[in-house]
């Protein structure tokens, strides 16, 4: 997904995610979580959602958000 700097996207998630930068800086807050995270070219977020997840782009940005199968 494609997001231009300083713009938000909201994702409401439920299970096991992996949100991964392929360009650009991401600001990323996790409904739920005390902290918010940035995350920059190369980085990769896993975790198990219950919630809204908010990304903003700190600057031009490409990023994937996808289901992430829990290991066996």
């Amino acid at each position: 997904m494609q997001l231009p700097m300083r713009h938000v996207r909201s994702h409401d998630l439920r299970g096991s995610i992996e949100l991964c930068v392929r360009r650009g800086t991401l600001w990323v807050s996790v409904e739920g979580e005390p902290k918010d995270q940035f995350l920059n070219q190369g980085d990769c977020l896993r975790r198990i959602v219950r919630g809204r997840m908010v990304v903003q782009a700190m600057a031009d940005a490409d990023y994937e958000l996808c289901d992430r199968p829990r290991a066996a």
